[in-house]
């Protein structure tokens, strides 16, 4: 995994060796503090944790309870929740990332979640973008019930994989001139 500076686009130190229990990786989400990396295996049907400093799998991970498929993932603000999204399950899973256990009956099993991929969390809501009906679905995240009327179903949406937040202090990017 290499690490990159924002602003500059320059690589910060060497890449850190991570090499144990990656099989399919498809993405990764940093805890608040920096200090731990979610690896999400999409064939390998687990989610590792990396300490960031040197590069080494933390004892208590992989995850590999009810994950099937994970895609996107997202670490909650204060570091206590990974969320994850199990694309050929269609489900939706949280986990204590102290103990790595489910936290079970968060998120209810619902039609609109169809083969979730991409994954943002806002601290209070979770979007998720569902590849089978290109739709992105929202969820409490104090109780994890769906929040309907956010987003309509549109042609527009096609395989939200992901998903990014702008400030409202900047412009939404210019498309790409042809």
């Amino acid at each position: 995994v290499d690490a990159y500076n924002t602003a500059t686009g320059t690589e910060i130190g060497a890449p850190f060796p991570i090499t144990t229990n990656l099989n399919g990786p498809a993405n990764l989400a940093l805890t608040p503090d920096g200090s731990t990396i979610y690896v999400s295996n999409f064939s390998g049907l687990s989610i590792t944790a990396y300490n960031t400093t040197t590069g080494l799998e933390i004892s208590a991970s992989p995850i590999t309870m009810n994950v099937n498929t994970p895609a996107g993932i997202a670490v909650s603000s204060d570091g206590s929740i990974l969320y994850a999204t199990n694309q050929s399950t269609s489900l939706i899973t949280a986990y204590d990332t102290g103990t790595t256990s489910e936290i079970t009956g968060y998120f209810p099993i619902v039609d609109a979640v169809q083969s979730p991929y991409g994954l943002l969390l806002n601290e209070t809501i979770l979007y998720v973008g569902n590849t089978m009906n290109n739709t992105v679905t929202a969820y409490n995240t104090s109780n994890g019930s769906q929040i309907t009327g956010i987003f309509p179903i549109s042609d527009a949406i096609n395989f939200p994989a992901g998903m990014v937040v702008f400030p409202t202090s900047l412009p939404p990017p210019s498309p790409p001139l042809n």
